[in-house]
């Protein structure tokens, strides 16, 4: 096997990338924009042929880098997830050895190949352009979603644990990936990515993006949204006097403005009475308790409660998601859970399949990751991206118990625990600053 070869920055010859790169690169994207369920709903064997083609690049890959060395890096988590899933098969009435199987071997596999993606700069601008085109995509999808009963249908048999597909009153958007969650997640994902990408590509997510947010209407998301625009200016953009005499005129513009233009008060009285807007505002669920559903406190109460009468072993794997239901039949019950809903909370759903020891080998994951985002970038773009990727990551673990098992999850999730050590952010970051 050959050793891994030095990567010169200022050699243009590095600028060519081959073949099996931009082949990769459109697998992760396939994956990561959820066209994979629809593909499958068409031909079915485009999962296996997708996964084939991934592990014939892997082999390729093979000749450049040693693939176990660049591995190392994830081996913590790795680590977490291998004792997670064999304890909890220990501890489950009907242990789901498929399931584990299965989340073991494509989590490995994911992580190999954003392994291979975030080794050098050129790889890793490559992924972040093409992973720009997963939010055009679920943008573009929008108007035959809103227009055409018979494809929403078609998205709905191919994604069969979704949630909604098109936008209207009391509904959610949640395009190809079928979940609104998951389009606030990589919406915000992709936002940071956009710093890493081609400028022309990092426009386009950009553009097809907010609109997204806005009509995935999750809370959550929109908060986040804010919090890594104020970390980007405090971070990068807190030295550039231009910038900030800019935004100073603007505000104060803006400020004037609002104070003059009398028919902006109705505007904003209006607003106040738009649905999407109204939930948005409504960060204590109020409106979720007055119809009678469960909120965030109530499942916690719940689920603390379960808790409570087993903490230290468990109840073993698929506890954390509530009742599972047959794909092909929502009536029909797969799994009974110990409460109907899932933990919409990570931390509080590792706790309740594996119990306190695999609670705090998962945080002790976790804070090795977020040590290593708090020392590891130098450069202020590397240091923004590390940190709000890291924000990003953490928090929807607190809102939501799917992640780290989903295929979107596993390719976000391993690229956000490897760019920390990765060289390929380090010189894309001197790039992206010499540049600026």
């Amino acid at each position: 096997m050959a050793a891994t070869s030095t990567f010169d920055p200022s050699d243009p010859a590095n600028e060519r990338l081959p073949l099996r790169v931009f082949a990769l690169c459109l697998c992760m994207t396939i994956i990561l924009s959820g066209t994979l369920y629809t593909l499958s709903y068409f031909v079915r064997s485009a999962t296996w042929l997708i996964w084939l083609i991934i592990f014939y690049l892997l082999f390729q890959f093979r000749r450049e880098f040693r693939l176990g060395r660049l591995m190392l890096p994830l081996l913590p988590y790795l680590g977490w997830l291998y004792f997670y899933l064999i304890w909890a098969l220990i501890v489950a009435p009907y242990p789901d050895i498929p399931f584990a199987l299965k989340v073991a071997t494509t989590t490995t596999t994911l992580g190999l190949c954003m392994a291979v993606l975030t080794a050098r700069p050129n790889y890793l601008r490559l992924f972040a352009t093409f992973a720009q085109m997963t939010v055009v995509l679920n943008f573009v999808i929008l108007w035959p979603l809103l227009h055409s009963p018979k494809w929403t249908a078609i998205i709905m048999a191919a994604n069969g644990h979704s949630e909604t597909y098109a936008y209207g009153v009391g509904l959610r958007y949640g395009g190809i990936w079928g979940n609104s969650n998951m389009v606030g997640y990589m919406c915000l994902i992709i936002l940071i990515m956009g710093f890493l990408a081609a400028p022309w590509a990092a426009w386009a997510g950009r553009i097809t993006a907010i609109p997204l947010l806005y009509l995935a209407v999750s809370r959550k998301s929109i908060i986040l949204l804010v919090l890594i625009i104020f970390m980007y200016l405090l971070v990068v953009k807190r030295r550039e006097f231009k910038f900030w005499l800019m935004a100073f005129v603007l505000v104060v513009a803006g400020g004037i403005t609002l104070t003059l233009a009398d028919g902006l008060r109705a505007q904003s009285k209006q607003a106040n009475e738009n649905p999407i807007f109204a939930r948005l505002m409504d960060l204590e669920e109020k409106d979720t308790a007055m119809r009678g559903g469960e909120t965030r406190k109530d499942l916690l109460h719940h689920w603390v409660t379960i808790i409570n009468e087993e903490p230290w072993y468990g109840y073993g794997l698929h506890s954390m998601a509530g009742n599972l239901f047959d794909e092909n039949d929502p009536e029909k019950v797969l799994f009974r859970g110990r409460f109907p809903l899932g933990t919409h909370n990570t931390y509080l759903g590792v706790w309740v399949e594996t119990g306190l020891v695999g609670l705090i080998a998962f945080l002790a994951a976790m804070i090795h990751y977020v040590r290593k985002c708090l020392t590891s970038g130098k450069l202020p773009i590397t240091k923004w991206v590390l940190i709000s990727l890291m924000l990003v990551n953490l928090i929807f673990l607190m809102v939501s118990h799917n992640h780290l098992f989903c295929f979107e999850g596993k390719i976000i999730f391993t690229m956000f625990f490897l760019l920390p050590s990765s060289y390929g952010l380090k010189a894309l970051g001197s790039r992206i600053s010499q540049t600026a």
